[in-house]
């Protein structure tokens, strides 16, 4: 028995069996969807093939498609989208991470009806999108949603037919559209698109740390909070929460909030983490 490796996995074991983990889902209320469409183009327009493994072969280069192995035409666009559907997404996923704001990351594959567990959609869309996806965004913003969308408005649909639904929808002025026209507005648009949709920011006073919220379906008045120092450094967090908790116990010690590991303090989490470390706080919402 590897004394130290079994410790480990018996108290990841123990966390997840005694905290209910397989009943926990992620409190974000920002969904980021990557686009299959322009994957696909992406992916019919690399350049080189290597044989090898599927994740790296000998010579370096990965079979997955990169900037070095993709075909830079137009193929009649202003711009190569098979190039540029990642810069929005890099662009839309840096804004989100260093503005604080919890998101999960799909891709438009997922079925719009679980959108809806969501506020926000955020999409990159560029010179043409699937028909029924600008519909579903439509009505996502209909009902009440919020999305954030760009660098361009799409005017075709999948098959390069004219279609502008989802133009036509945000030039309305109608429902909550906001469109990132360029990479370097994506932060304040995401910001201004938070503040309408009601989603609060997470504050953290070192920007290096990660921290997510699961909620749990059996429990209204509970939450697990996860906050990791992804660092070699030593990191005195203070993290705000987007709630208030009355309680806080840590799952991987097993003890109460306290100043080792940490403490919640209504809306505060205060911890002295060290390197490469996490801690797992299951809190109990405050009345």
């Amino acid at each position: 028995m590897r004394e130290d490796h079994a410790e480990m996995f018996g108290n990841a074991n123990r966390m997840q069996s005694e905290g209910s983990f397989t009943g926990l889902r992620r409190d974000a209320k920002v969904l980021l969807l990557a686009n299959r469409e322009y994957d696909r183009l992406e992916a019919a327009s690399v350049l080189v093939s290597f044989p090898g493994d599927f994740l790296e072969t000998p010579s370096g280069f990965s079979e997955y498609a990169n900037p070095l192995t993709i075909s830079e035409e137009t193929l009649g666009f202003d711009a190569p989208v098979q190039l540029e559907k990642s810069k929005a997404f890099g662009a839309y996923f840096e804004a989100l991470s260093a503005g604080g704001h919890d998101f999960v990351i799909s891709d438009t594959d997922l079925d719009p009806a679980r959108w809806g567990e969501r506020r926000i959609i955020v999409l990159p869309t560029l010179d043409y999108l699937d028909e029924k996806t600008q519909q579903s965004l439509v009505d996502f913003v209909a009902g009440g949603g919020c999305a954030v969308v760009g660098p361009k408005l799409p005017e075709l649909d999948s098959l390069m037919n004219p279609c502008t639904i989802l133009k036509d929808a945000v030039e309305s002025g109608q429902g909550k559209w906001f469109v990132v026209k360029d990479g370097d507005d994506a932060a304040s648009v995401l910001d201004q698109a938070c503040t309408a949709a009601e989603v609060d920011a997470v504050r953290k006073s070192d920007a290096r740390l990660d921290m997510v919220v699961h909620a749990d379906l059996a429990d209204e008045e509970r939450r697990v909070v996860f906050v990791a120092n992804p660092t070699a450094e030593a990191i005195e967090a203070r993290v705000e929460l987007p709630f208030e908790a009355d309680k806080a116990t840590e799952l991987w010690s097993g003890q109460p909030g306290t100043v080792q590991p940490g403490t919640v303090q209504g809306s505060q989490l205060l911890a002295s983490m060290p390197a490469y470390s996490i801690n797992v706080y299951d809190c109990s919402l405050k009345s």
